[in-house]
């Protein structure tokens, strides 16, 4: 795909994905996935049901720590065994810090969002 073509033509990583991101929001499909976030959102208040998406179920182990913002995990030495972070906030836009096994956030996260890609 696109990032095997940004390799062959020696184009940086990043700049590959910052264009496929772009490529990804710009697309009808993203601001349809907009729409039904909304909607989830709704249905979910509606039916009484708990408001949060698990964007990547899965297991991992870490010593837990939280932040405010995910972006101060940057500031932080993470453990060497890993971290699961939870945080009040994230953009969405964050890379994750080295050692950074998984995020918890208390609220709602785009699905498409670069932090959940």
């Amino acid at each position: 795909g696109v990032p095997a073509l940004g390799r062959a033509l020696g184009i940086d990583g990043h700049a590959v994905t910052v264009f496929v991101e772009a490529e990804l929001r710009a697309s009808v499909l993203f601001q349809v996935s907009k729409l039904v976030q909304l909607a989830m959102q709704s249905a979910k208040a509606s039916a009484g049901l708990p408001l949060w998406t698990a964007i990547s179920a899965g297991t991992t182990t870490g010593i837990s720590m939280r932040c405010e913002a995910l972006s101060e995990a940057w500031s932080r030495e993470l453990p060497a065994q890993g971290a699961v972070v939870f945080c009040t906030e994230a953009g969405g836009d964050e890379e994750l810090p080295p050692r950074c096994r998984g995020v918890v956030l208390a609220r709602d996260l785009p699905v498409l969002s670069h932090l959940a890609l």
